[in-house]
């Protein structure tokens, strides 16, 4: 029979609005004498308390009941059945891409994401200024990827933590992963759903992190817009364009004046537009083609004259080699 003092602890936790854990001993019998122990889960974390979502499976730990994950929610910023819906994102990331290490075993270098979720960082003694978050959160996100977690085969980890209290997100990136997921691409992706973290929609804004990550890493393009091909077909077809009609006005007038020369010219003039406009096409379309190349190895040394990572990878670089990016929300 359970005691009174335990019946209030039962109450306690159903009636709270954010129960935690409960682990009950009720071996003793001993009716005047309960044992009940209750088991709170962690707020603060450093990366060296944080769980392995792969490793530790109790079922409290990441908050995934238990099963092999490659998302840790121990303070459940998002239900367990949105971890769930990243996971799957994530493993289609793993299944879908190819190798990037060179030779890979089974299951390995094929880009290894994964995602934390804690309530708030242990700055351990540092004053919480913005500047030491910010600091703790790439710190966090490092350690995790680089030695408490080491998910990647040849620095093709990838990291995503974010810190709810401290309205944090921080994406670290291995060094072979940033080739495909640069600094500058990271930074756009965050700019794009720190809105869903400032109204605290957590699984919505690592979802669509996750999926444009996913577009990326398998061969998209980060920013969505115009190829550099593309771009230099429309900049000389404007200019063939404008010349054209320009060329038009003018034989138009010539014709109407009767002057051979002009007319001669502006005829002259028109079919070398035309051409023009022909070759610049097929300059776009070999330019397409070539840069095409360029990023599906990668981003290596083909096609050196065209510059693969529009959006730039300076700022932040970890002693790996790796990159990163995010910030406050």
């Amino acid at each position: 029979m359970i005691s009174s003092i335990a019946l209030v602890v039962l109450w306690i936790h159903v009636v709270s609005p954010n129960p935690v854990p409960l682990i009950y001993n009720l071996g003793n019998t001993d009716a005047t004498t309960p044992s009940v122990s209750v088991t709170t889960v962690q707020q603060e974390w450093t990366a060296a308390e944080f769980p392995n979502p792969q490793s530790d499976l109790d079922v409290h730990r990441c908050g995934r009941r238990g099963k092999k994950s490659w998302v840790c929610d121990p303070n459940g910023v998002v239900s367990y059945e949105q971890a769930d819906k990243l996971d799957t994102i994530i493993n289609d990331i793993r299944s879908r891409a190819g190798c990037v290490c060179g030779s890979c075993p089974p299951g390995r270098g094929r880009y290894a994401v994964a995602v934390a979720l804690v309530n708030k960082l242990n700055l351990q003694g540092e004053t919480p200024t913005e500047s030491n978050i910010q600091i703790a959160i790439e710190n966090f996100a490092l350690d995790l990827r680089q030695n408490r977690w080491r998910f990647g085969y040849c620095q093709d980890g990838i990291v995503i933590v974010v810190s709810r209290q401290d309205r944090r997100v921080w994406t670290s990136v291995g060094a072979t992963a940033r080739r495909r997921l640069p600094n500058g691409c990271v930074r756009l992706i965050y700019d794009r759903v720190r809105g869903l973290f400032s109204d605290k929609q957590y699984y919505k804004g690592i979802k669509e992190m996750l999926e444009h990550y996913r577009n990326v890493l398998l061969g998209g393009r980060c920013g969505g817009g115009l190829s550099i091909g593309a771009i230099i077909g429309i900049v000389f077809g404007v200019i063939g364009g404008v010349a054209m009609i320009v060329s038009v006005i003018l034989c138009c007038v010539g014709m109407k004046f009767n002057w051979e020369c002009v007319t001669g010219t502006c005829i002259g003039v028109c079919i070398g537009c035309i051409l023009g406009a022909i070759q610049a096409c097929i300059n776009a379309i070999i330019i397409s083609i070539c840069q095409s190349v360029c990023e599906a190895l990668g981003c290596e040394e083909c096609c050196e004259p065209i510059e693969c990572d529009c959006l730039g990878d300076e700022g932040y670089t970890s002693n790996d080699g790796g990159g990163g990016g995010g910030g406050g929300f």
